[in-house]
């Protein structure tokens, strides 16, 4: 069947040119010098459409017919033509002119009785206006069709292009890398990775070879040869193993690994990087040596991820800046040593138990994976001394804490013990330390030691925490006005804390953190309040808070605000169907102070979460000490 098949092709070349030359003068006339005429070729005409061989006679008929065409170069030759409808002359001649086809070979193949194939195939003439040739040829057996073929092929195109008729062959082979390619013989792209072409016809040609590599499609190779009678011309390409921009790639991310390999918290983008090369390396047909780089640098990712394994897991350090407030439980005692002798024989003056508020803010800092460095600046107030009237005197105490955390981590929560040794400033404005100091203040300072627990909890990089803490402090050592003995003041606290931070280190919270972008939201505000008949009208104003949302569109929280005179809780709802668009809130609480009954409210507009609002309270029976102000912030 092939050996039919090529006879046949043959056949039809020869038929075609033969056909061609009785027409070309004619043809010629029609178009400017520098013009060819449009030759088009229609697949044969068959009968039995599910004739194998018929069908196999009509595809390579048509094929090798337009690849002799080509190669001649008189010819424009056009390739995949519109079906024709018809072979009558008026049907063709429509045709011709519709399309501008100067030339149109048509033909048709059918199968005799005896099992022989006849081949009639025509040549219209748009300018003639009819059929100028037919020709006709009967295949008998595969055997004869090779030699007449041949002879009647060269023959035919021969005295169609006035020239000696010849072919040769081009051999493609590799000078040491080998990998696929995609061959052109003067623009005809033949089948990838074919490297041998039997028969070319003679004469100069320019042969191009194509890659689709790493970063696109790339002419590798460009050469003219000399297509000689009989002979072989060989073509030795050479495959490129890395093209510069390949190499340009490749270089991009051996920088990124090299400057971030030995840093934990930049362990994403090495990975990153090692993925990316992966995939320009995992399928390198254009060059098959290439896997020996991939197999490289996936062997150079083991061993930094063996090297990375073997290390301790410490991220980029954190740090976390928050603030905290509660309250303490204190035993503050007056005693006198009044004993030289003994400096333990101590009579107690006065003692007393009491509860205070505490509030301050912290910083920890991150020195191991399981400890950090936690520094603090408190404020508390402790009840000293009551009166027999009922008079309850204070004194104020500034703590700074330093201590060390150690912590048990889970993926957002961490139980955590302190330890460590407080600096103490105790102020005593009512002189009832030393009453024999009638009208001065009294400060004293004294270190003592600190311990605690505390648990936080952590949304992205968001930090809540709950603490315990126990102080106790012994200042005050002097000598009575009158009689023996020193007195001291000795002061024990338990606090209470609850606290906020934020994370500026680390990476924040690894697990659920989109989901937990969407659920809650943080605000931070800044701004002035001014507040009506107050010796100082002017006050900084401060808001922070959280919110949760409990619908798909609103949230709800709490929002602290402070003032240099005060401060208090909003409750606070926000609505926003996008929280990186346009989130707004309003906060409002009622509650009872000093025998009065104080109300506060907000509003907060923010866009792609920049935040502006305003703020207002006061008592409600007293319009004259209404308080309102502005502020700016951001939603975390």
């Amino acid at each position: 069947m092939k050996s039919m098949s090529k006879s046949i092709r043959i056949i039809f070349a020869a038929f075609i040119l033969s056909s061609l030359a009785s027409v070309s003068p004619s043809t010629s006339m029609l178009h400017a010098q520098e013009a060819k005429p449009r030759v088009a070729v229609i697949p044969v005409s068959i009968a039995d459409k599910n004739n194998i061989q018929l069908n196999i006679i009509s595809d390579r008929v048509t094929e090798t017919a337009g690849l002799i065409l080509r190669f001649m170069n008189e010819y424009e030759y056009v390739k995949d033509p519109v079906p024709l409808s018809g072979y009558s002359r008026e049907e063709m001649l429509a045709y011709c002119t519709r399309e501008k086809i100067d030339n149109l070979v048509y033909g048709r193949a059918v199968q005799e009785i005896d099992d022989s194939y006849t081949i009639e195939m025509s040549v219209f003439s748009r300018e003639a206006e009819e059929t100028t040739t037919t020709r006709k040829e009967k295949a008998e057996s595969a055997l004869d069709i090779f030699s007449t073929t041949d002879r009647i092929t060269f023959s035919l195109i021969e005295g169609f292009s006035g020239r000696h008729i010849a072919f040769g062959s081009i051999a493609i082979t590799f000078a040491s890398d080998k990998g696929s390619f995609i061959p052109f013989i003067d623009g005809e792209e033949f089948p990838a990775d074919t490297d041998t072409f039997r028969q070319v016809l003679t004469g100069d040609r320019t042969v191009q070879i194509k890659q689709n590599r790493m970063t696109g499609t790339y002419v590798i190779h460009t050469e003219k040869i000399t297509v000689k009678e009989g002979a072989e011309s060989s073509i030795s390409l050479v495959i490129p193993y890395l093209l510069e921009d390949e190499q340009e790639v490749l270089s991009e991310f051996d920088k990124i690994i090299e400057k971030n390999r030995d840093k934990l918290s930049r362990k994403d983008k090495v990975t990153d990087a090692y993925n990316k090369i992966d995939s320009l390396l995992i399928d390198t047909p254009y060059n098959l040596s290439l896997s020996e780089l991939r197999d490289k640098y996936r062997n150079e990712r083991a061993a930094w991820e063996a090297e990375l394994a073997a290390k301790p897991v410490l991220d980029k350090r954190e740090i976390i800046i928050g603030f905290h407030a509660g309250a303490g439980i204190s035993n503050v005692k007056e005693a006198w040593e009044n004993d030289s002798e003994n400096p333990y024989d101590v009579d107690e003056i006065n003692s007393q138990n009491n509860l205070g508020p505490t509030a301050g803010f912290f910083l920890e800092y991150q020195l191991l994976n399981n400890i950090s460095l936690q520094a603090e600046y408190n404020r508390n107030e402790k009840v000293y001394y009551k009166e027999d009237d009922g008079t309850t005197h204070y004194i104020k105490t500034t703590e700074i804490p330093l201590m060390l955390k150690y912590m048990i981590k889970t993926d957002i929560g961490r139980f955590a013990i302190l330890m460590g040794a407080a600096y103490h400033n105790i102020y005593d404005e009512g002189n009832m330390i030393m009453p024999e100091l009638a009208d001065a203040y009294l400060t004293e300072d004294g270190i003592g030691p600190v311990a605690g627990i505390e648990y936080s909890y952590k949304i992205n990089r968001h930090v809540f925490n709950l603490g315990i803490r126990a102080s106790s402090i012994n200042v005050l050592e002097y000598t009575a006005v009158e009689g023996e003995g020193d007195f001291r003041l000795d002061s024990s606290t338990v606090e209470f804390l609850v606290g906020y931070g934020y994370n500026f280190g680390g990476k924040g919270n690894k697990v659920q953190t989109e989901e937990s972008r969407e659920k809650w939201l943080f605000p931070v505000h800044a701004g002035f309040m001014y507040m009506q008949d107050s010796d100082s009208p002017y006050s900084p104003l401060v808001e922070a808070g959280f919110l949760y949302r409990f619908t798909e569109t609103k949230y709800f929280g709490l929002t602290g605000f402070a003032l240099s005179e005060g401060g208090g809780p909003l409750l606070t709802m926000a609505w926003t169907k996008d929280p990186d668009r346009v989130i707004n809130s309003i906060g409002f609480i009622i509650m009872p102070m000093q025998d009065m009954i104080i109300g506060a409210g907000g509003y907060n507009f923010a866009w792609k979460r920049f935040s502006i609002g305003a703020i207002f309270g006061g008592p409600l029976d007293d319009v004259q000490h209404i308080a309102y102000g502005l502020a700016a912030g951001y939603y975390f």
